[in-house]
């Protein structure tokens, strides 16, 4: 319960801050979706194996043909 706690007190916190500074939200939804996809594709993607002989990376970011 209290890791719990714990938790919400500092998401409150970081949540206060994003308020007071509001360019740090740019920061937010611009670096954290790519710093997943260069940990997942290029750090653990050469570990995973995806079903009929296909590539992770194409298998991680899908391109849309229209």
């Amino acid at each position: 319960m209290r890791a719990l706690t714990d938790g919400w007190l500092m998401a409150g916190r970081n949540m206060r801050h994003v308020v007071r500074a509001p360019e740090e939200i740019i920061l937010y939804f611009s670096q954290l979706p790519i710093m997943f996809v260069l940990v997942f594709g290029y750090v653990f993607g050469s570990g995973m194996t995806v079903p009929g002989d296909g590539s992770y990376r194409e298998f991680l970011l899908p391109v849309c043909s229209s």
